[in-house]
């Protein structure tokens, strides 16, 4: 097998020193225009280097792990000896909980501490008077979507606030009114409705 190296070298030009004509000491004389270059050009070239010899480095293949981010964020993701690692760390972080502060790592898990006299949930559309108690937010009222239709379970959709129904295999069951020619489904204002199925005949 040959083996095509690129071999990087720096080439280093001695810099000859003349005296100083004002007060005798050696003072440093630049290289002529191009010298060094041309060393460096000559390094720089693409060698057939046979063999391997004693004096010949072969550079290692780049590192090709991938190393994904675990979602902790009290680790640092990054590769080792090919392998993915997720090693600890120490400091600052955020566990997501409005109702904790001072977040830090400790021992691979991200621990704040609770806040108190703290507003929360401003964004859930279905609770109401959200506050901070013991690192978890509790609500003071919660909106009422019960109903007295029976093809489904009622809830409060939080996104905007708007009751709905869920419809479940029992509520549906009873809503079957055995006609082929209808479809069948569960409102929380309408509970059971009959569509019929265009181009049906029974």
């Amino acid at each position: 097998m040959r083996w095509i190296l690129v071999l990087s070298l720096t080439a280093c030009a001695a810099t000859p020193s003349v005296p100083d004509a004002s007060n005798g000491a050696a003072s440093d004389v630049e290289p002529e225009d191009g010298a060094g270059s041309e060393v460096s050009a000559q390094a720089d070239s693409i060698v057939d280097a046979g063999p391997l010899g004693p004096d010949v480095q072969v550079v290692p293949p780049a590192d090709t792990c991938a190393c994904p981010d675990d979602g902790n964020p009290c680790t640092v993701d990054q590769c080792e000896a090919g392998g993915c690692k997720h090693v600890q760390h120490d400091g600052p972080c955020d566990d997501g909980n409005v109702c904790t502060l001072d977040d830090a790592c400790i021992m691979g898990k991200c621990v704040g501490k609770a806040a108190a006299n703290t507003y929360c949930g401003q964004d859930d559309k279905c609770r109401f008077g959200g506050h901070c108690e013991n690192g978890a937010c509790v609500f003071q009222v919660n909106k009422d979507c019960s109903t007295s239709q029976i093809c489904g379970q009622p809830y409060c959709d939080p996104a905007d606030g708007v009751c709905k129904m869920k419809p479940t295999p029992e509520g549906m069951l009873q809503c079957d009114d055995k006609n082929p020619c209808t479809s069948e489904t569960c409102t929380i204002n309408m509970g059971c409705v009959h569509t019929p199925v265009p181009g049906c005949s029974p």
